[in-house]
């Protein structure tokens, strides 16, 4: 009679013993990771990176690097030619970045301009205690001129990402963030001019217009400042000038009768 050593003697397909169940069952997960490699060289494909924050070696100040970037390339070129490539080149950062902590280009540009006027406004309040009425206004007034004067593409941002935008949120953001503190800043500066018999009480809303009017106009209308003082005379001497005239109107004008 045949035992079951005899049947597992040489046989027809492998031409050698068996290896026992243990060994196979240690090599199985050698074989399968092995074919598995092959199959990965041989469809060429790559393991998707889960979702999440890019790879940003200096992740700590990957946002900051960006919103930086931005301004300083608006400084020189209109909002509608800036691409989130450019920003990321400038920044020095995975332009995923941009996606990561914004959701996209626009929201990073309102941010630039959230950034730029809270700066602004923070130095004026700290000085705010420091100073009476008729300081405040002057630094209000010069101010705006020397915003849209650094960043001569404000206006168009303003309208390109705000008025003409397709995201509400982004104009209920910039009413909240924007324009209700620069009308309750001119209340205070107001109110501080009438406690003190310096003002009358004028409409905040009324003076808010004027001073950004006087702001963008003064940066856009560049043509016009030649055509009128002549190409030599628009400079900072100009610009100084030009807040000094804006404030004696103003101050004039609101001036307690």
């Amino acid at each position: 009679m045949t035992g079951r050593a005899d049947r597992r003697t040489p046989g027809k397909r492998g031409g050698g013993a068996r290896k026992p169940r243990k060994a196979a069952a240690l090599e199985a997960p050698a074989r399968a990771a092995k074919r598995g490699a092959g199959k990965s060289k041989a469809s060429g494909r790559v393991k998707k990176r889960s979702k999440g924050r890019p790879y940003d070696p200096d992740s700590a100040v990957g946002r900051e690097a960006l919103i930086k970037a931005a301004r300083e390339l608006l400084r020189t070129v209109p909002p509608a030619k800036v691409t989130r490539l450019d920003i990321a080149r400038h920044a020095g950062v995975d332009p995923a970045l941009i996606r990561y902590y914004f959701g996209d280009k626009s929201r990073l540009m309102v941010e630039v301009m959230l950034e730029l006027l809270t700066e602004m406004r923070a130095t004026r309040d700290r000085r705010a205690s420091t100073i009476g009425a008729a300081d405040r206004l002057r630094s209000r007034l010069a101010d705006s001129v020397r915003l849209f004067q650094e960043h001569p593409h404000h206006y168009s941002l303003v309208l390109e990402q705000i008025f003409t935008g397709v995201e509400p949120k982004l104009r209920a953001m910039w009413r909240r963030d924007v324009v209700q503190p620069g009308v309750v800043e001119l209340t205070s500066i107001i109110e501080g001019g009438v406690a003190k018999g310096e003002l009358r009480r004028v409409d905040p809303r009324f003076l808010h217009l004027l001073v950004v009017a006087a702001g963008e106009f003064y940066a856009t209308g560049r043509a016009v400042l030649e055509d009128v003082f002549g190409p030599a005379a628009v400079d900072a001497k100009l610009e100084r000038d030009y807040v000094d005239f804006l404030f004696d109107l103003f101050m004039y004008g609101m001036a307690k009768r």
